[in-house]
């Protein structure tokens, strides 16, 4: 990925991570979520916000997470379809570049 390439992905991933937490804040407001979820949230939002800069910086150090083998439960439906949402655009992506 060239220079150019790098300050788009970046721009890129600042725009997502923006409409993401209006969106949440959005969401909190009109059903008064409780502010320890709110917390939890965002915290782990900018986690991910880290990670995703981090591995745009220095991809060959980026590492994926491992899966839970601790027996706690799955994610929501929801989070499950959104999920799939995504690896289903990520395989159309990676046909495209075949």
């Amino acid at each position: 990925m060239n220079m150019s390439q790098k300050k788009e992905a970046r721009e890129l991933a600042n725009r997502i991570f923006e409409e993401i937490a209006l969106c949440l804040g959005g969401i909190f407001l009109l059903n008064r979520a409780d502010d320890r979820i709110i917390w939890a949230i965002t915290n782990s939002i900018e986690d991910l916000y880290l990670r995703t800069v981090r591995e745009l910086r220095m991809p060959d150090l980026s590492q994926k997470p491992e899966g839970r083998k601790d027996g706690t439960p799955g994610p929501h439906p929801a989070i499950q379809g959104l999920l799939r949402t995504i690896a289903f655009e990520e395989s159309l992506r990676e046909e495209g570049e075949s």
